[in-house]
């Protein structure tokens, strides 16, 4: 198990950092919700930050319906299992990358930069 400190942690560097590249979040507890809000905000999101733990279903179920509505978006999904699991899943997706909890806040970039150039380093 991931101690919460940890995730907390790096979602603050994260959140602190994303200012700096002119990014804003937008924060789903539940798949029902992050269902709701990839509907609704379009194709003015950028990327899906998917923790498997969800309440209401496992997070990298999203996957799928995510992928019937922006094909080109790009995912992070973030366990606590195996990651070589959960990548093997998601190995024909390019537009996918999967880290281990717990991780921190360059780490989510980078992973992030791997998918999509503009997440890189020093840039958006």
């Amino acid at each position: 198990d991931v101690h919460p400190r940890f995730l907390r942690q790096a979602h603050d560097e994260f959140l602190a950092r994303r200012g700096e590249r002119g990014l804003q979040v937008a924060v789903a507890g539940t798949a029902a919700e992050a269902a709701r809000l990839i509907e609704n905000l379009g194709p003015g999101l950028g990327a899906a930050i998917i923790d498997v733990g969800l309440p209401d279903t496992s997070g990298d179920q999203l996957v799928a319906p995510i992928r019937a509505v922006r094909p080109e978006l790009p995912i992070v999904i973030a366990t606590g299992f195996s990651e070589i699991e959960f990548g093997r899943r998601f190995q024909a997706d390019a537009r996918v990358r999967v880290i281990g909890k717990p991780f921190d806040a360059p780490q989510l970039w980078s992973a992030l930069g791997t998918l999509d150039s503009s997440f890189e380093t020093g840039r958006a």
